[in-house]
């Protein structure tokens, strides 16, 4: 009799197979228990028939297995019957067993000597959307989604590396954010999300900032086709872009109040700059704004900080052990950074240069060669109390020409009310100054996405972007001015341009033209407090150095008019001094000396500068620097020194 299916057992069949169980010996035995397992596996017994069947063979005297010897052997030629039956799961064959996406979750069959398990459920919903390239081929990856304990879908783009070794990045970051899998089921997890094919494809960016004609963030993606681009940042990320409030809000309660003060002006434009690099075709820079007082500075930076979101700043000194990872996660946005004196000098010498190249350090992998460099664009504006030339001064360095139009020193205490002009009608500086950064707690984030959103669209940004900058750049350029004065006045023009063009996007509410007259006016305070247009600011600081040199270390040089015995007496000798009345003062420097009155100049800049104020000798006819002095002394061995510094001093 051949087993089949049946919705009423059959009692006729029923009582033929107790039969033959109350009659069965040794030899039939395991054919029986295949039989009566293909009719309890197709439902011709019911369990009770079943169990009954169990208790005749377990009665059977011949066969001497007893009850539950009999179950258990009927259990494992069920088991087995089922197993060559059933083949293999469908779903998702990954290196450890086989997965299905089902309304309620990944089910999961593992396999077994003899086919798989039953499937159990081990993951709420995730799913492989995409697979994640980067134009560099350098950062492939997968995109997910999943549900958290709330519900709520969530999407992930995630690096590929992750699921190097232990593949323990993968697990820790989605337990993170909600997904409540399997506890042990880790591994499955990690093999499923390896395993599943995806046909899609989605460009992908470890930095912030524009790919192709698209703007990547870690919050929202900006241009034609932004779905199929996604951030995907290989290491944690400390990007603060976040919204409060409506633009109307910030708007009337953040961006109407720097009106009227240039300072506060210029620095929210600068919050809009770094989008314009790239187009612009220019490196990247910063502001300084710097002032031995409280002034407002750290309002005005706060204030720049609201296009973006909350406390989108950072400390100086946080930010010096992570540089290259703030940049990054700032490429083409905004970086704010507060507290200059918390760092060290030499700290922000590199940081000035770092920030501004747009490149992070060389390093060397394991195999000796070099990795990949990390690189950016980006616009940051700082706050202290010390400008960068005395900051380095007082760690004995020289502040070099390229950093200062790097970072760029605003003072902003240079207004009515220290870093303000216009109160708008309150009390005073500091009222004004609680009143604005309170608000940009409040209304915060909606600038910026809507900026991003016009930038992103046809003609956001105009083709004549670079022409334009240089029209507002001369207008600003005074008379004679150097190549420094002009690379920095191109600098302030990017950011009058930027704020001009969120203006005619209605992002500001500002006047067109206001953006312009405030970068204006803060770069003229630039240039006086630079020392003028003419590119004579080295030569200045190498002067200063100089006379500093010359009236604290007086007791290095010794006199001319020597006594005998005495020519070797004076403790690191720089050179002599000679201030006879019938001999024209002067300070006689050998060459290799001279260096050390301007520690961190060259010979041949000490003496451009001093030459240009007539304080050191003009060479002679044949070109030689030499003077020759005698030394009223027997010691007439002495080098004799080459050249001669004045000052009326002497």
């Amino acid at each position: 009799m051949s087993a089949t299916a049946q919705t009423t057992p059959d009692t006729d069949v029923f009582s033929a197979f107790e039969a033959k169980a109350q009659a069965a010996t040794m030899e039939n035995y395991t054919a029986l228990l295949e039989e009566l397992a293909a009719y309890t596996i197709n439902d011709v017994f019911d369990p009770v028939q079943r169990t009954l069947l169990i208790v005749a063979l377990g009665n059977n005297k011949t066969l001497g297995v007893g009850k539950r010897a009999a179950g258990n052997a009927l259990a494992a030629v069920e088991k087995a019957a089922k197993r060559a039956t059933q083949g293999e799961p469908d779903g998702i064959k990954g290196g450890r067993g086989v997965y299905s996406l089902r309304d309620n979750g990944v089910w999961y069959s593992k396999p077994t000597t003899n086919g798989y398990s039953e499937p159990v459920c081990i993951s709420p919903h995730l799913q492989v959307i995409a697979e994640t390239y980067d134009t560099t081929d350098g950062n492939n990856g997968r995109f997910i989604e999943f549900k958290d304990t709330r519900g709520r879908l969530k999407t992930w783009a995630m690096p590929a590396i992750f699921a190097a070794g232990d593949g323990v990045e993968i697990t820790k970051y989605l337990r993170g954010n909600g997904l409540n899998f399997v506890y042990g089921n880790d591994k499955e997890i990690i093999d499923y999300l390896l395993s599943s094919p995806v046909t899609d494809l989605m460009t992908c960016s470890d930095r912030t900032g524009w790919v192709d004609d698209v703007f990547i963030t870690p919050k929202t993606n900006y241009g034609e086709n932004a779905e199929r681009y996604t951030y995907q940042p290989t290491s944690v990320i400390d990007n603060k872009i976040g919204q409060a409030g409506t633009l109307a809000d910030w708007q009337a309660n953040v961006a109407r109040y720097a009106q009227g003060n240039p300072l506060t002006m210029l620095a929210l434009s600068s919050a809009f700059t770094g989008a314009l690099l790239k187009q612009s075709g220019m490196m990247g820079f910063g502001l300084h704004l710097w002032s031995s007082s409280s002034d407002g500075k750290s309002t005005t930076m706060k204030t720049a900080c609201s296009v973006w979101g909350s406390e989108f700043w950072q400390q100086w000194l946080s930010t010096s052990v992570g540089i290259e990872g703030s940049a990054y996660a700032h490429n083409d946005l905004f970086l704010a950074l507060d507290e200059i004196g918390e760092a060290t000098a030499q700290t922000v010498s590199a940081t000035a240069y770092a920030l501004a190249n747009g490149e992070g350090k060389r390093r060397g992998g394991r195999d000796g060669n070099a990795k990949i460099t990390k690189k950016w664009r980006v616009v940051f504006l700082s706050t202290g109390e010390k400008s960068l030339d005395a900051l380095m001064k007082e760690a004995g360095m020289v502040t070099r020409a390229g950093q200062e139009v790097r970072m760029i020193n605003v003072r902003s205490d240079a207004w009515k009310h220290g870093a303000f002009n216009d109160l708008h009608g309150m009390g005073n500086g500091s009222v004004f100054a609680e009143m604005l950064e309170a608000n940009t707690k409040k209304y915060y984030g909606t600038a910026g996405d809507a900026w991003l959103y016009a930038i992103t669209q046809p003609g956001g940004i105009p083709d004549d972007i670079s022409q334009a900058i240089d029209a507002i750049r001369e207008t600003m350029l005074p008379e004679d001015a150097s190549g420094q004065v002009r690379r920095v006045a191109r600098q302030f023009a990017l950011i009058a341009y930027a704020g001009e063009l969120a203006t005619k996007h209605g992002i500001t509410g500002w006047k067109a033209g206001e953006a312009t007259a405030a970068a204006k006016e803060c770069f003229d305070s630039w240039v006086d407090d630079f020392g003028g247009a003419d590119g004579k600011r080295e030569h200045r600081q190498v002067i200063e150095a100089v006379e500093s040199f010359l009236f604290s270390q007086i007791s290095r040089f010794q006199g001319t008019n020597l006594s005998e015995g005495s020519v070797y007496n004076i403790k690191d000798r720089v050179g002599f001094v000679r201030n006879r009345p019938e001999e024209d003062g002067a300070f006689l420097v050998p060459t290799a000396q001279l260096v050390k009155l301007a520690e961190g100049y060259s010979k041949e800049q000490i003496i451009a500068a001093l030459r240009t104020v007539d304080m050191i000798n003009a060479p002679d006819k044949d070109g030689k620097n030499a003077i020759n002095i005698s030394l009223r002394a027997e010691d007439k061995d002495l080098n004799e020194p080459e050249f001669g510094i004045s000052h009326p001093s002497i």
